[in-house]
């Protein structure tokens, strides 16, 4: 998790979260020879087991692929020979610009993982080569894990724009090369494509199944700059295949929500600190306090495992464990 994201945080809970820090070199073994992430899970288990002792059930946050990590940890499903399943450890899992569903198409190509188990067998040859896919092959939605909500929540900041021609290629249409379209896709709400042009103000949209409307400020208008467009273009293409659609500058909108989850939009939200006043982020203050009150604990209905309609008698916010 970035500091200022970390910090934002420690302001407003209590008692104060823990941060699982991982520098740079401990992505070494897995971008280049192809190890699995198993470093990143044993590492958030052991602050989440520190945390559940100390104070029963807790929320995760993660950020950027930080957020579809512990799908793996509160899974049933043997990760390298380990069965996890911390789900009872957690009461919340919030992701902020996660690209849950990425088709990692990056630029220059990646090395294969070579997750073990004989329980691959039967699943699609891919499932091996990515810790990724693996999460989304056994977990593929947001309720997945009994007693735990899933809350997406991604910015919508720029849309890519090719260094050539007056939008680059066409967006990508639901159900098409993007494979995680159809019935248990994002549903598009008021008759709106989630693959419109972008905008730095209004509502956030909920493409939860409530179809609730959650406001956040708005922004003064920021127009971005062609080199901002052309990076988001090609983050974009490396997550969808697509380059000209929505996102934080990073993530694209299509690939940040999971089925079965909560799934927001903060418009003109951008995926990284630094941008100033002009480019708020999902750790600025005014930001934060927007989407922070889904940490603390939901009350579940007994019959269906999922989180109720009523949840009025919702406590503190728990510590919140890092990924």
């Amino acid at each position: 998790m970035p500091p200022r994201l970390a910090s934002g945080l420690v302001s407003q809970l209590k008692p104060c979260p823990q941060v699982v820090q991982l520098q740079l070199r401990d992505w070494l073994p897995t971008t280049f020879r192809g190890e699995s992430f198993r470093f990143y899970v044993e590492r958030l288990d052991t602050a989440l087991q520190q945390l559940y002792e100390e104070h029963g059930p807790v929320a995760i946050v993660g950020h950027s692929a930080g957020g579809w990590v512990p799908r793996i940890l509160l899974g049933d499903q043997p990760y390298e020979g380990k069965v996890y399943g911390r789900r009872h450890m957690v009461h919340t899992l919030v992701t902020l610009g996660t690209p849950h569903q990425s088709l990692e198409l990056y630029p220059f190509g990646r090395v294969e993982e070579h997750l073990s188990g004989s329980h691959l067998d039967a699943a699609p040859p891919p499932v091996r080569g990515s810790s990724l896919k693996f999460a989304n092959h056994f977990y593929p939605r947001g309720d997945c894990f009994e007693g735990v909500r899933v809350v997406c929540i991604v910015g919508d900041a720029i849309r890519g724009r090719a260094l050539w021609g007056p939008l680059g290629s066409q967006p990508t249409e639901p159900g098409k090369e993007w494979p995680y379209g159809g019935e248990d896709g994002l549903r598009l709400l008021n008759g709106g494509s989630m693959w419109g042009s972008s905008f730095a103000g209004g509502s956030a949209v909920d493409y939860s199944t409530d179809e609730e409307e959650v406001e956040i400020e708005r922004w003064e208008a920021h127009q971005p700059s062609r080199l901002d467009q052309y990076l988001a273009h090609q983050c974009y293409r490396c997550g969808c295949g697509q380059g000209n659609v929505d996102g934080d500058g990073v993530t694209p909108i299509q690939i940040a929500h999971l089925p079965g989850a909560r799934n927001l939009i903060l418009p003109g939200v951008w995926h990284n600190p630094g941008g100033g006043p002009a480019k708020p982020w999902y750790g600025d203050p005014a930001v934060l306090e927007r989407w922070v009150q889904h940490l603390e604990p939901p009350c579940f209905d007994k019959s269906t495992g999922s989180p109720s309609a009523d949840t009025a008698e919702r406590g503190v916010a728990s510590p919140v464990g890092d990924c």
